[in-house]
């Protein structure tokens, strides 16, 4: 899965997760995914679905106000 979707993604996903100062492991354990996985998808190795983000998502919104996910918003630094 090279698609520019994938790719457009995997780098959201990645800088979001480096602006916010988090390993892929602490990444991964959040969204209950493997850090392997993690890894593919930033890379575009491997595709993930709108519901995985979706759920993901869900998952981090008690420890994320809504704007972290598109701004850097200083009271979500550690809890993305």
């Amino acid at each position: 899965a090279t698609g520019t979707l994938e790719r457009y993604l995997g780098n959201a996903i990645r800088d979001l997760r480096q602006r916010h100062g988090l390993t892929i492991a602490e990444v991964a354990d959040r969204a209950g995914i493997s850090r392997g996985m993690l890894s593919k998808i930033e890379n575009a190795q491997t595709a993930t679905s709108l519901d995985a983000l979706t759920a993901w998502r869900r998952r981090s919104a008690s420890r994320c106000p809504p704007c972290s996910a598109t701004t850097t918003c200083p009271k979500a630094a550690r809890s993305w």
